[in-house]
């Protein structure tokens, strides 16, 4: 255990409501040598030595879309972070932390937070659109992913593809959707969708 992760745990019992986070920090600790504290409400701080001080950053909101994880950062000029000298005892380390760092780090997080949430409510809607869509066109939804973004309740924008038309060649139909009121676009996968049994019943699938 390298001399950070032993400073985050004796900080960390001078922090009412935080815990050293052995496993964030075993996994953080290989990527950068961060050691890392979980606090209430999924709060997390991130400590590490630079230049001979201890760097108190925050860890931020995050979700996982398609596999791929998307982390809810604040700009630069918004992320709190202060420094503490190495050599200062974990009490009052702990209390720099709380009283210099925990406030605004607090403040940003439950705006990143609304952040996250504003965001996975669009992706929702998103899947929604394209459920509708591809339902229509006689597909079915593959997964998570969504190829459509989302202007509001009646205006996605962006590629539809249809599936499954038949074997042996190309079985996809794209066409652009951006600006297509949603009625309209339904109307196009629906008559896609014809197209398809009446591909099929031609017997070319």
């Amino acid at each position: 255990m390298n001399e950070i992760h032993k400073i985050a745990q004796a900080v960390a019992e001078h922090m009412p409501e935080w815990n050293y986070d052995e496993e964030a920090s075993r996994l953080d600790g290989i990527l950068a040598h961060y050691a890392t504290l979980a606090g209430p409400d999924e709060f997390g701080i991130r400590l590490r030595v630079i230049k001979g001080r201890i760097s108190v950053g925050g860890v931020w909101p995050s979700a996982i879309r398609d596999s791929t994880l998307i982390t809810f950062n604040p700009p630069n000029d918004r992320r709190p972070s202060i420094t503490c000298a190495l050599d200062k005892k974990p009490e009052r380390i702990a209390r720099d932390i709380l009283c210099r760092f925990v406030p605004d780090y607090q403040k940003v997080y439950a705006e990143q937070a609304e952040k996250k949430r504003e965001t996975l409510d669009r992706f929702a809607k998103e899947k929604a659109v394209l459920k509708k869509l591809v339902e229509a066109s006689g597909g079915t939804l593959r997964g998570d992913r969504v190829d459509l973004c989302y202007d509001g309740p009646s205006f996605p924008r962006g590629h539809m593809e249809v599936h499954g038309f038949y074997d042996g060649s190309p079985p996809v139909v794209r066409f652009d959707i951006s600006g297509v009121p949603l009625d309209v676009a339904l109307q196009i996968a629906t008559e896609l969708a014809d197209c398809k049994r009446e591909v099929k019943g031609d017997g070319l699938d």
